[in-house]
């Protein structure tokens, strides 16, 4: 990589720009705008030496071309030297209770907690002291009610909203399911609402299925790759694989849904490690009924620390970045969709990053929403969650007491205060993901938590931009096609 191994903003005139690369294949990063460049090999130096602290001036008798282009940008608002001053969302308080009240698009139901399975990588599994675990509770028809109530009122500015339907096994809920869709019905009156649940599939049969389809879910079905990688940790209670019963409803799913299938069903795949996500593609070749053309969402577990490191499965794989870059650079078909929900996943979301025409005092923090206000997580008693996956982070509130904006403004403050150390010195503070999610433990802010994520962040951000740019300018027609990407 770049000989610019510096992580850090400088105080002083220097550009606030990361420079990273191999010989050859250079780009920077303004930080302040969030554009990305590839400059030549005299332009890379010229901007890794005055990065270091060398002056403009006093390289233009050695580089009177790149000098000049440098300086002609800074007018466009490139290249500051200014560092950032804070971390906020870009709005008073003020305006941020107008959007966490009236803005809210996604409500999350824990309809139940209770699971047919015990996943041995499952978060609730017992293998982390800050979660919950597996019950018997069931949401009341009392707070599913308030919760759709809710949905809709802090939806209220917004043409459309949605619902998930999450758990546990939400399916084993499901007369209470069939009661959350009548009580939205009877009260959306014209505004849309998008349905979605996520589901293991072993509870579906073709009543359930059909109730699905002409509600109008849209369903994430879990299922870990072939047999031998499902059947390793997606199991029931008595330690039996869970791939036959997945397999069953996932044929059901299929039939019932029909034309709309490739439009409303979606895979969820998860695997132990990188190193086994090659295999997944197996899943295809064993079960060619299953259509190619599903969307798929890959991920790696976030796994308990008692789970033992497992070695991806015997063989050598062509990565699937590999085999990815091929169908790029080559327009080959891709065999599977997994490359694509994968890196074209990625790629976009780097496309559509917000740039800036000007320089930046405040910075988003990180990759944080604003609690509250794009979606909210209903526990199945009640409590008001950020969201489904950021288990250490305080409540903010509940369906009976409603929205605790004290609580959500000290949540914000706290992150953005303690985060600033590092962050307004990071290159990357205006593309990094790192949420709440990863800085809280236990109901409490810890810094150390966050702060392990952040070096991983970083390589992964720099590997990222190098392929994109590489990718843009070598095939700009992937440009056009991450234009028009849903990254929903």
């Amino acid at each position: 990589m770049a000989e610019e191994r510096s992580t850090e903003i400088r105080d002083g005139r220097v550009p606030l720009v990361h420079l990273f690369g191999e010989p050859g294949n250079r780009f920077v990063l303004d930080i302040h705008t969030s554009r990305l460049f590839s400059v030549t090999s005299s332009e890379y130096d010229v901007l890794s030496r005055w990065r270091r602290g060398s002056s403009l001036t006093s390289m233009m008798s050695e580089y009177p071309e790149e000098v000049a282009s440098l300086l002609r940008l800074t007018t466009q608002g490139l290249f500051s030297c200014e560092p950032p001053q804070t971390l906020a969302f870009g709005r008073d308080w003020e305006g941020v209770v107008a959007k966490i009240q009236h803005e809210r698009y996604l409500t999350i139901f824990e309809l139940t907690q209770q699971c047919n399975l015990r996943c041995r990588y499952c978060v609730f599994g017992g293998g982390f002291e800050d979660r919950r675990t597996h019950s018997p509770l069931h949401m009341s028809l009392d707070v599913m009610r308030m919760t759709v109530a809710s949905a809709l009122a802090h939806g209220d500015a917004l043409d459309e909203i949605a619902l998930g339907f999450y758990g546990g096994e939400p399916l084993l809920a499901f007369d209470l399911l069939t009661a959350a869709v009548r009580e939205v019905r009877e009260h959306q009156g014209d505004k849309r609402v998008a349905l979605n649940v996520t589901t293991n599939g072993t509870c579906l049969d073709t009543n359930k299925a059909r109730f699905l389809r002409e509600a109008g879910f849209n369903v994430l079905l879990s299922v870990d790759g072939p047999r031998h990688m499902h059947d390793r940790y997606r199991v029931f209670a008595d330690g039996r694989g869970s791939y036959k019963a997945t397999m069953r409803g996932l044929k059901v799913l299929l039939d019932v849904f029909d034309s709309v299938a490739d439009e409303r069903i979606s895979l969820n795949m998860v695997v132990p490690s990188t190193s086994w996500l090659p295999y997944l593609e197996d899943f295809w070749d064993a079960e060619p009924w299953v259509p190619r053309t599903l969307r798929v969402h890959a991920s790696i577990v976030d796994a308990p620390p008692a789970l033992p490191p497992v070695a991806a499965p015997i063989g050598e794989r062509q990565t699937l970045k590999s085999e990815w870059l091929s169908t790029v650079r080559h327009g080959t078909s891709q065999r599977t969709p997994l490359g694509s929900s994968l890196f074209d996943f990625r790629m976009a979301k780097l496309h559509q990053r917000g740039i800036f025409a000007s320089p930046r005092k405040t910075f988003f923090p990180n990759g944080c929403c604003i609690p509250g206000n794009r979606k909210v997580f209903v526990t199945a008693d009640g409590a008001y969650r950020i969201c489904e996956r950021a288990y250490g982070v305080p409540a903010i509130g509940s369906v009976r007491r409603g929205l605790d904006l004290e609580q959500i403004r000290a949540i914000v403050e706290q992150y953005s205060e303690a985060s600033c150390v590092d962050c307004l010195r990071c290159w990357a503070v205006g593309l990094c993901p790192l949420c709440f999610a990863d800085a809280y433990e236990g109901g409490r802010f810890n810094l150390a938590r966050k702060r392990a994520a952040c070096e991983d962040v970083r390589k992964e951000l720099e590997a990222d931009l190098a392929l994109y740019g590489s990718i843009v300018e070598d095939h700009p027609e992937k440009a056009d096609e991450w234009d028009r990407y849903d990254l929903s």
